[in-house]
């Protein structure tokens, strides 16, 4: 079964594409929704689901939290990722290192491909063989040229711990660093780096292992949006690095929504901004022809939902295209389907040999 459609496929050629992933992506691995990491944080049992019913915005109740608890920001941050982390399977790896742990490093990989193939396959999308003129000194992997960037909402650390594990250390620990496949961006002054994919944590970023310096575990504590007055500054005139980096992202490239119920008003707002300013410009232009030449992001949604033509015809206004599908598992297929059929090089023989190289 073929998911995507030619055109599409032509537009990521032309374009090169941006994956952006959500909540979803974290299922199965033990990592709360929004509501359940506040319930895990509250100070009496039941007051989120309280404060829910009684109209309670989700960052409203999480600012109410942080005072109740009486906690500075710091400490409340501290605590929003342990709880983030040690509720499940994943505790055993919370603050430590890899090499700690027997066998920790393959151990961490075989747990993540066994209990969330999505986001198995989702790495695999980010890497193809080495090759000459590639920006890093990985002997093995490289960054996927398709990809421009990756984005996300999340807060957690699972999807740069697989690829840091799999695709970086193995082979050679000594050297990882120069042998880096993504850049973790998640504050302005985390700067974007030439070479590798950008992987943006618009949210925030906490580390699932041991920081290195306590520098770093500020600085990564400091970075997350939570509370109401984050979202101000956030998406304000305040704060304008991640809404830039959004839209042009947007702008420039065929984005992939993965694990996102595409109903977030910020994603969604940026999506319309970008459409307004094209439309406005075709306007300007008098040029019907170079609006079609635009086209549509793609969002992969599960089809058992009603009113699925409401969807669609709500994310078209967005010039967001759904990719249905019928079940979870169909997701590492069709992912599958768009590195094979955008790979940099026209040669399906090859294409097939460097997906299956990364998934050993």
């Amino acid at each position: 079964m073929q998911y995507l459609s030619d055109d599409t496929i032509e537009r990521i050629h032309r374009r090169g594409m941006a994956v952006f992933y959500g909540a979803g992506m974290s299922y199965g691995m033990g990592i709360p929704g929004w509501e359940e990491l506040l319930t895990r944080l509250e100070s009496e049992e039941g007051l989120v689901r309280r404060l829910v019913n009684s109209g309670y915005s989700l960052p409203r109740i999480a600012t109410y939290l942080c005072v109740a608890l009486g906690r500075t920001r710091p400490e409340f941050n501290a605590m929003v990722r342990e709880r983030l982390y040690t509720a499940g399977q994943l505790s055993e790896y919370f603050d430590r290192k890899f090499s700690e742990l027997e066998n920790g490093a393959n151990k961490y990989i075989h747990f993540v491909e066994n209990q969330n193939p999505n986001l198995a396959a989702t790495a695999r999308l980010l890497v193809v063989p080495s090759y000459s003129g590639a920006l890093t000194r990985n002997p093995k992997y490289a960054p996927n040229p398709k990809v421009a960037a990756v984005v996300t909402t999340n807060y957690d650390d699972l999807l740069r711990s697989y690829v840091w594990e799999k695709f970086v250390v193995q082979d050679d620990p000594a050297h990882a660093e120069s042998r880096r496949i993504l850049r973790t961006v998640d504050r302005p002054s985390a700067t974007p780096r030439h070479g590798m994919i950008n992987l943006y944590h618009v949210h925030g970023f906490l580390q699932l292992k041991k920081y290195e310096t306590n520098g770093d575990r500020d600085a990564g504590l400091g970075s997350i949006v939570l509370t109401e007055s984050d979202y101000f500054d956030e998406f304000s005139t305040r704060s304008t690095y991640f809404p830039s980096v959004l839209h042009q992202t947007m702008s420039h490239h065929v984005c992939v929504f993965v694990g996102m119920s595409m109903t977030d008003q910020n994603i969604n707002r940026i999506l319309h901004q970008v459409r307004y300013d094209f439309d406005t410009s075709v306007q300007r232009e008098s040029s019907g022809s170079s609006r079609r030449s635009v086209g549509h992001h793609i969002a992969l949604l599960c089809d058992n939902q009603q009113d699925k033509d409401v969807v669609a015809a709500l994310l078209e206004e967005l010039r967001v295209m759904p990719i249905w599908y019928h079940d979870h598992s169909e997701i590492p297929e069709i992912i599958k389907e768009i590195y094979l059929r955008t790979y940099y090089e026209a040669n399906a023989e090859k294409a097939m040999e460097a997906w299956d190289l990364s998934g050993a």
